[in-house]
């Protein structure tokens, strides 16, 4: 329950990566923009091999996700594997856990073929701010005068229908 409030709130103290499991193997979605892990050089697809010493084979996410938050100022070591399976490819990443922000809605400004500006607005998750968030990016976008406008739900775990909904009454009836 802590985890998910943690996760709809958009705050929590660790080092920031969205992590995944692929062929039973603890990988990185992509570090959080401005975290400890992004600053530290953490990539997309960087396998995590150990977490302070131990291994992740056939761990869960959630055993994971323990394992590697905490208390801010905290340390915790990652052994990751970047690419092939070669002892040059693995490195320990020695990383002081922060209080994490994750912003709900990200905004791009992007051109089409005909030169109009477009913006694509990225919402990654629907957390208790999210409205809040969408509303403000959408009032910025509007002052742009932009031609278009693309809503991207890529990668998108879901979170608060309420949220959910209210920013799709934007668009729908």
């Amino acid at each position: 329950a802590q985890v998910l409030n943690e996760d709809i709130s958009g705050k929590f103290e660790g080092v920031g990566m969205v992590l995944d499991m692929k062929d039973n193997q603890l990988v990185v979605v992509s570090p959080i923009k401005g975290s400890p892990a992004y600053k530290a050089g953490v990539k997309a697809a960087d396998k995590i091999l150990k977490i302070n010493g131990t291994s992740t084979q056939d761990i869960q996410i959630d055993q994971a996700v323990k394992l590697i938050r905490g208390p801010k100022g905290t340390k915790v070591t990652i052994t990751i594997l970047r690419g092939a399976l070669d002892a040059k490819n693995i490195k320990d990443i020695e990383l002081t856990r922060d209080v994490i922000n994750v912003p709900s809605v990200e905004v791009e400004y992007k051109k089409n073929t005909a030169n109009e500006e477009i913006a694509v607005i990225k919402i990654t998750q629907f957390q208790d701010n999210t409205v809040q968030e969408f509303e403000k990016t959408l009032q910025e976008v509007m002052l742009k005068k932009v031609k278009r406008i693309v809503i991207d739900l890529r990668n998108n775990p879901g979170g608060l229908l309420d949220q959910a909904q209210a920013v799709a009454q934007y668009f729908l009836k």
